[in-house]
């Protein structure tokens, strides 16, 4: 059981690495910068159609919530890859 839970930290400590390098890359960053002009346009497009079309609201947020995640994703990876690396060395103990 411990090896195994060791392999699943291992495989997440790579995925972190792997989305972390490439927040840091300069495609990575211009992709970020891109997410959050986005989301921006999806809050004001939101701010504009809650009165006249509240029916599209639900797919407004829907939207800002898929570029949120994809954006948390690569602004936490160093954090995230860092409490799994502190979660291995436990197991190692």
């Amino acid at each position: 059981m411990v090896n195994k839970d060791k392999k699943i930290i291992e495989k997440e400590i790579e995925k972190y690495a792997e989305i972390e390098e490439l927040s840091n890359t300069r495609g990575g960053k211009q992709l970020m910068d891109c997410l959050k002009s986005e989301i921006v346009e999806e809050i004001d497009n939101l701010i504009s159609k809650y009165r006249e079309k509240p029916e599209e609201l639900v797919s407004i947020v829907a939207r800002i919530d898929e570029k949120l995640y994809l954006l948390r994703k690569m602004t936490k990876a160093s954090d995230n890859k860092q409490i799994a690396l502190e979660a291995l060395e436990e197991r190692r103990e």
